[in-house]
């Protein structure tokens, strides 16, 4: 049975929706085999193990919340390669995709500026060392969110009483 009939039958059988408590509900009738999902061989981006161990907490701790993109020719990954070597860590039969039929020029465009876009953006730092702050009262693993010491000694973590943030040494940031 070829890939497209397989997947066509697997969600008209309704054999997909409600069975993957691991994929978020309001996504799960996009799951497919994860065995029919190949990767981009020739992705732009590279998953190190740091990488691939993030995902797979986020995943295991939140569900699979967004799915990937697959090239319907060659089912291949253009946008979640990361989440499916993570999937696939996991022990995952499943995973959420949109699957697209697009030219191969299409589906690496897309590819490229799916990486590529979240780049373009800076975070508030201000409101990241909050963010993180409510997270440790809540102990909330920071790792677990693809954030280590290293990346953490850069925030104060502190509170301070009236509207700002203080640095561990007692200073107010201006």
């Amino acid at each position: 049975m070829n890939k497209t009939v397989l997947l066509d039958a697997l969600r008209k059988s309704g054999t997909i929706d409600g069975e993957f408590k691991y994929i978020a509900e309001g996504i799960r009738h996009l799951a497919i085999p994860l065995n029919t999902v190949n990767l981009n061989q020739k992705n732009e981006r590279f998953h190190d193990e740091r990488s691939i161990d993030a995902i797979a907490a986020m995943m295991q701790k939140f569900t699979q919340r967004v799915p990937i993109v697959v090239q319907r020719q060659g089912m291949i990954t253009r946008d979640g390669n990361g989440r499916v070597l993570a999937a696939h860590e996991l022990g995952w039969t499943h995973i959420a995709a949109l699957v697209v039929d697009e030219s191969d020029a299409r589906s690496i465009a897309y590819a490229i500026g799916a990486n590529r876009t979240p780049e373009l953006s800076e975070w508030n730092m201000e409101i990241l060392n909050e963010h993180f702050m409510l997270l440790q009262e809540e102990d909330v693993d920071l790792e677990m969110l693809g954030w280590s010491d290293d990346d953490l000694s850069d925030f104060p973590l502190t509170p301070i009483a009236e509207g700002g943030l203080q640095d561990g040494a007692g200073t107010q940031d201006e």
